[in-house]
């Protein structure tokens, strides 16, 4: 229907007129303003269009309004008035109002976020913001590091990462040791450590951004493999029993299998 109406008034300005006024509960003039306030935007001028009215809807719906069409009138009255009214206490207040709104918030800041969220990993959030809000950005990947490090404890012991305070930089001996990784990493990874735990915990010197896009380079770069590939655990594993009586190390446990198989036989 809107690609008819636009072969025949070449703007969508003009056929979302025509479309609120014949079909008020499902379209809304296509306005600036509001879409300033519903933050909604899309590659594709109808798409674009489609979901503000889809947008609108959820709002009307929230607030009790009517329908699409007054909704977008309410908020592009609301616009109106704060645009210029800066000594005004009702437009003041008004604006106060929306700002501090959780659900309007929300609302708005779903529609900038969610593509980021749906569109990439953990590691290249923390990349995109690390410049914007590094403390951010450090959560973000301190948590992957933990998730990594979580999913090596099992390969390495057969269990999860221990809570003590120790137990990272143990793995991290470990795991070098064993030569899942260099030795010369361990100092690199219990740097990660030690930004984790400025990030995680608020009283900490603050991070910078180069700390934290170092952080992040050294997680995606050594970590990330331990989450999709189990080889480099299983080939060391299997020389520590190989070599156990000789070394007088525990035998770790293998999720496969494998190092229980080898002990049996």
């Amino acid at each position: 229907m809107i690609d008819r109406l636009l072969k025949v008034f070449h703007n969508l300005g003009t056929v979302s007129l025509i479309l609120q006024f014949v079909y008020p509960e499902r379209f809304a003039i296509f306005s600036t303003p509001v879409i300033h306030l519903v933050q909604v935007t899309r590659s594709a001028l109808i798409d674009m269009y489609l979901a503000y009215c889809d947008e609108l809807r959820v709002w009307a719906d929230h607030f009790r309004m009517p329908s699409v069409a007054a909704t977008s009138t309410a908020l592009w009255t609301y616009a109106e008035i704060t645009k210029q009214a800066t000594d005004d206490p009702h437009a003041a207040g008004a604006r106060r109002e929306f700002e501090e709104d959780i659900w309007i918030q929300r609302r708005r800041a779903a529609q900038v976020i969610r593509p980021f969220l749906r569109r990439y990993g953990r590691l290249q959030l923390a990349h995109i913001l690390v410049e914007e809000d590094p403390g951010i950005a450090g959560k973000i990947a301190a948590e992957e590091y933990e998730r990594l490090l979580n999913i090596a404890s099992p390969r390495m012991y057969g269990r999860p990462l221990r809570r003590e305070k120790s137990a990272a930089g143990q793995l991290l001996a470990d795991m070098a040791a064993r030569g899942v990784i260099d030795l010369a990493l361990v100092t690199e990874l219990q740097l990660v450590w030690d930004l984790r735990n400025r990030v995680v915990h608020p009283d900490n010197q603050p991070v910078t951004p180069e700390e934290v896009e170092r952080m992040v380079e050294t997680v995606e770069r050594v970590c990330r493999p331990w989450g999709s590939s189990t080889e480099r655990f299983l080939v060391q594993a299997l020389k520590a029993v190989t070599s156990v009586e000789t070394l007088h190390v525990p035998v770790p446990i293998d999720p496969l299998g494998l190092i229980m198989c080898h002990c049996k036989s």
